[in-house]
């Protein structure tokens, strides 16, 4: 159901869009560009600092192995 209203919706706004004036065009186009950065830059920033995590992990897992003194 809520499938069919965005379809609809979508429908609505894209004659809609069409309408406007071409300098509100223009800014909605230049929105969207800049929400496209935005989402690239997200994924960009969550995967560096995913490895990062990964990476800080290994380096305490190295430094534990190679470090600790086994006293028997």
């Amino acid at each position: 159901m809520a499938i069919a209203r965005t379809g609809v919706f979508v429908d609505d706004y894209l004659e809609y869009a069409n309408t406007l004036p071409a300098e509100l065009q223009r800014l909605l186009n230049t929105i969207r560009e800049l929400d496209d950065r935005s989402q690239c830059t997200c994924l960009f920033v969550f995967f560096h600092t995913d490895t990062h995590r990964y990476n800080v992990l290994m380096l305490i897992m190295f430094l534990y192995t190679y470090t600790c003194v086994c006293v028997i």
